[in-house]
């Protein structure tokens, strides 16, 4: 989609984005979120069943469209009673929380980020900036009883 906001190139835009891009890095963007190291095996079971996190619904989204096509992630998306969840569920969490949670994926996660400069991404633009990019986003697809789309490509 053109003009997506992505959280770590740019500063928090005034107005709310109607879009967020996390390139390569949703499954970076998970694991800092939740404080949990998600492998493909989490991913290929994540396909086949619907988590209950709404942190996880944050990255991913909430619902799946459609039936589960082989050898591609299936696009997904989040009703305004999941963005409700959504926010629910990140309006407590803190950026000391996601430091936290970023410092523990990094030390479990040794092989996955061994790289010094996926370290610095998640340890200077996940932790500082992934929260409340995605507030600001899911706070104004609520109020304006919107519905987002996933598409995970």
């Amino acid at each position: 989609m053109e003009d997506a906001y992505t959280f770590w190139l740019s500063a928090l835009p005034e107005r709310a984005p109607y879009s967020l891009n996390f390139s390569k890095f949703y499954k970076h963007s998970l694991d800092a979120i939740t404080g949990r190291l998600h492998d493909h095996r989490f991913l290929q079971t994540f396909i086949d069943e619907e988590p209950e996190d709404p942190r996880f619904w944050a990255v991913y989204g909430a619902r799946r469209i459609g039936w589960k096509p082989k050898h591609v992630f299936p696009f997904r998306y989040s009703l305004p009673e999941d963005i409700q969840a959504i926010v629910d569920e990140l309006r407590f969490m803190t950026e000391v929380d996601l430091r936290r949670n970023v410092e523990h994926v990094l030390e479990v996660g040794e092989d996955r980020y061994a790289s010094e400069v996926l370290q610095r991404w998640m340890r200077e633009q996940a932790a500082a900036k992934l929260l409340p990019a995605l507030l600001q986003f899911y706070r104004a697809a609520l109020e304006d009883s919107e519905i987002v789309v996933y598409w995970l490509a």
